[in-house]
Protein backbone atom coordinates (compact mmCIF):
# COMPACT_ATOMS: atom_id res chain seq x y z
CA UNK A 1 0.00 0.00 0.00
CA UNK A 2 2.90 2.69 1.08
CA UNK A 3 4.49 1.97 -2.25
CA UNK A 4 1.15 3.15 -4.12
CA UNK A 5 0.79 6.06 -2.08
CA UNK A 6 4.45 6.60 -2.93
CA UNK A 7 3.92 6.23 -6.62
CA UNK A 8 0.82 8.14 -7.10
CA UNK A 9 2.40 10.97 -5.08
CA UNK A 10 4.66 11.16 -7.63
CA UNK A 11 3.05 10.94 -10.17
CA UNK A 12 1.60 13.97 -9.07
CA UNK A 13 4.60 15.79 -8.57
CA UNK A 14 5.19 15.06 -12.46
CA UNK A 15 1.79 16.85 -13.13
CA UNK A 16 -0.18 13.41 -14.09
CA UNK A 17 -3.06 14.47 -11.85
CA UNK A 18 -5.12 11.98 -13.96
CA UNK A 19 -2.89 8.93 -13.51
CA UNK A 20 -2.15 9.92 -9.94
CA UNK A 21 -5.89 9.88 -9.57
CA UNK A 22 -6.28 6.58 -10.76
CA UNK A 23 -3.46 4.80 -9.03
CA UNK A 24 -4.91 6.77 -5.40
CA UNK A 25 -8.21 4.78 -6.52
CA UNK A 26 -6.49 1.62 -6.56
CA UNK A 27 -5.40 2.25 -2.78
CA UNK A 28 -8.64 2.99 -1.96
CA UNK A 29 -10.57 0.30 -3.79
CA UNK A 30 -8.23 -2.44 -2.09
CA UNK A 31 -8.32 -0.71 1.58
CA UNK A 32 -11.83 0.63 2.38
CA UNK A 33 -12.05 2.86 5.33
CA UNK A 34 -8.28 3.63 5.32
CA UNK A 35 -7.42 6.91 7.34
CA UNK A 36 -4.06 7.80 7.72
CA UNK A 37 -1.81 10.82 7.38
CA UNK A 38 -0.57 9.61 4.43
CA UNK A 39 -3.80 9.74 2.98
CA UNK A 40 -4.61 13.21 4.55
CA UNK A 41 -1.43 14.70 3.10
CA UNK A 42 -1.93 13.05 -0.21
CA UNK A 43 -5.44 14.65 -0.53
CA UNK A 44 -3.96 18.31 0.36
CA UNK A 45 -1.77 17.99 -2.19
CA UNK A 46 -3.88 17.31 -4.98
CA UNK A 47 -6.51 20.22 -3.89
CA UNK A 48 -2.49 22.68 -3.83
CA UNK A 49 -1.96 21.70 -6.81
CA UNK A 50 -5.15 21.94 -8.70
CA UNK A 51 -5.27 25.09 -7.19
CA UNK A 52 -1.93 26.37 -8.79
Amino acid sequence: MRFRIMLAERQLELGHLELACGTWGQVLDEHTGLHSMAVDTFFANIRTRRRS
